[in-house]
């Protein structure tokens, strides 16, 4: 007979790898679209978004907007508030949104204030979260500066949707955003490798057992109270 503790402390180590904390730690989400309802404005340059890629192809400007003509920026002129709504492969457990921005002065390109909505059909949203950042000259960068520039972060989220909105509210005459990251998980999300390695272990673990009784021996497996 097979020791009931054997075969299920074997059978336990199957489960606890579908459910081991690296099967659904938090990693970037990436969207398949999005859309703006505000069109990008010029000042020296035009701050367009060229073919609905740059928030999130990956390519980041520097804190001075102005460098290599304000590319990859885009940017926002007089525009008091603009919604950026993304699309999704299907729900996806977000726990923060990180948007790339900068500021040279308050008189001119100032860092915005970010609303997180979530929605299921386009049409109904739901606030989640928000990031106010008060105006102030600490901000400031040359706007030919080629330093590293500032992610502005809503944390602390917890919701699952579809659809995002990233509503950028206006502190002053220009708002530039170059790169949307999302954080969190898929839902439903499939076990790593070293999960699924952990349970096949635990199911070895258990074939093992059953062939240790041999030929000669009646084989009875009892009923496991879980």
């Amino acid at each position: 007979m097979i020791r009931k503790s054997a075969l299920a402390a074997a059978l336990t180590g199957a489960v606890l790898a579908l459910s081991a904390p690296g099967a659904g730690h938090a990693a970037t989400v990436n969207p398949v679209s999005y859309s703006f309802d505000q069109p990008t404005g010029c000042g020296t340059w035009c701050y367009t978004d060229t073919g609905g890629v740059e928030l999130t192809d990956g390519v980041l400007g520097y804190a001075g907007w102005a460098v290599n003509e304000g590319l990859p920026w885009v940017g926002w002129r007089n525009t008091a508030q603009v919604n950026i709504d993304f699309t999704f492969t299907g729900p996806q457990t977000f726990s923060s949104v990180s948007i790339g921005s900068t500021q040279d002065n308050p008189a001119d390109v100032v860092l915005p204030n970010i609303s997180i909505f979530s929605s299921t059909d386009l049409i109904n949203w739901t606030f989640q979260g928000a990031l106010n950042t008060p105006v102030s000259s600490t901000n400031n960068n040359d706007a030919y500066s080629l330093a590293p520039h500032t992610f502005l972060t809503v944390s602390n989220l917890n919701f699952t949707s579809p659809y995002v909105r990233v509503q950028l509210n206006s502190n002053c005459c220009f708002m530039f955003a170059d790169e949307v990251r999302f954080d969190g998980s898929a839902s439903g999300a499939v076990p790593e490798p070293s999960a699924w390695a952990m349970m096949i272990l635990g199911f070895f673990g258990a074939g093992a057992l059953i062939r240790r009784q041999g030929p000669g021996r009646a084989r009875r497996v009892e009923t496991l109270a879980v």
